[in-house]
């Protein structure tokens, strides 16, 4: 069975970076297992699963690289930096 390669992070390696890849808040899952009270442990494969990491204070401006690679639209890089900065908690 072919699995997709992950990075040190355990996120998905491939396709076009983000902002989320570049600099992650958490593992992203495109899969889940169900809880307790409905058939337990078995696969939800539509629903897909967020393992956050630790908060930091580390700046989260990745979305910079991404511009002038031209990837991303510099408005679009304003929003994700703000919305990155104000997730933050010391």
């Amino acid at each position: 069975m072919r699995q997709p390669q992950v990075g040190a992070d355990g996120n998905t390696i491939g396709g076009l970076p983000n902002t989320n890849m570049l600099v992650p808040l958490g593992t992203y899952l495109g899969w889940n297992v169900r809880k307790a009270g409905f058939s337990e442990g078995d696969s939800c494969d539509l629903t897909g699963a967020f393992v956050p990491f630790f908060r930091t204070l580390a700046k989260r401006q990745a979305a910079n690289s991404l511009v002038s690679r031209r990837l991303l639209l510099p408005e679009d890089a304003t929003f994700l930096i703000n919305q990155a900065n104000a997730a933050v908690v010391p």
